[in-house]
């Protein structure tokens, strides 16, 4: 028996055409980015397993896609509020993989961009320093940007870039795990936390997006959809959307 086959058998299958597996129970969690439909989500991120507050030790891990709580989020407050026009012109910093298709298939231009880019799968990732983007101003219609400000110093000049870049009437939605603080915790001068974090967002952090121009609504999934089905996290995923007017 290979482990994928164990794997759909504890964890579920992937939605099929008709939304039942036969001969299956009913289904108690979803994955909004792949429609995987099974009983759990799997845990992620064992170093923290004995940390209850992070919420890692369990229901995190999409089985099928790899989507984690702050992905699942994102992706059903994109389609409640509707964000993301059809022909828009997207940039997305650090692309997690299984975005990559939803994005493409809506865009009339998908621009993917990363500091990082060794050990790749994709060859369609271009190099490039989010502080120094190589775009004139106003050329895309929506950018995306997960977890990637709290580990870059000069995380105020990466949010003036997302601004000059994007379109006037275009969405940046731009999310940081929210540390369970009022104040931010600027850790560049000393040495980033255990996740490589420069800066620690607290409940303060959506400011700075403000300082740069943005008009800012700030949209925490677990309070507008189940949690238990999606497997969405509290209070540290919010998805901030950022308007430029």
């Amino acid at each position: 028996m290979t482990l994928w086959i164990r794997l759909e058998q504890i964890f579920g299958k992937r939605k099929r055409a008709s939304g039942v597996v036969p001969g299956s129970a009913p289904t108690t969690r979803t994955c909004p980015i792949c429609g995987w439909e099974g009983t759990e989500f799997l845990p992620c991120n064992a170093r923290f397993a004995h940390d209850d507050s992070r919420q890692l030790s369990s229901n995190c891990k999409c089985p099928e896609c790899g989507s984690h709580h702050r992905h699942r989020g994102f992706m059903l407050v994109l389609q409640k509020f509707d964000l993301l026009q059809p022909g828009a012109e997207i940039l997305h910093v650090a692309p997690e993989g299984f975005m990559e298709a939803y994005f493409d298939d809506r865009a009339d231009r998908y621009v993917r961009i990363d500091k990082h880019i060794e050990g790749r799968r994709s060859g369609n990732v271009t190099e490039m320093d989010l502080t120094d983007l190589e775009f004139s101003d106003r050329s895309f219609d929506f950018i995306f940007c997960s977890h990637v400000l709290e580990h870059i110093p000069d995380d105020r000049k990466a949010i003036a870039e997302v601004y000059r870049v994007l379109r006037p009437g275009g969405v940046a939605l731009l999310m940081v795990p929210v540390y369970p603080l009022e104040k931010t915790a600027d850790l560049y001068h000393l040495s980033p936390d255990i996740q490589t974090h420069v800066h620690q967002p607290g409940r303060d952090y959506f400011q700075r997006y403000e300082d740069a121009g943005f008009s800012v609504t700030v949209r925490y999934p677990e309070e507008l959809f189940d949690r238990e089905k999606y497997g969405l996290r509290a209070e540290w995923d919010p998805v901030a959307v950022c308007l430029k007017d």
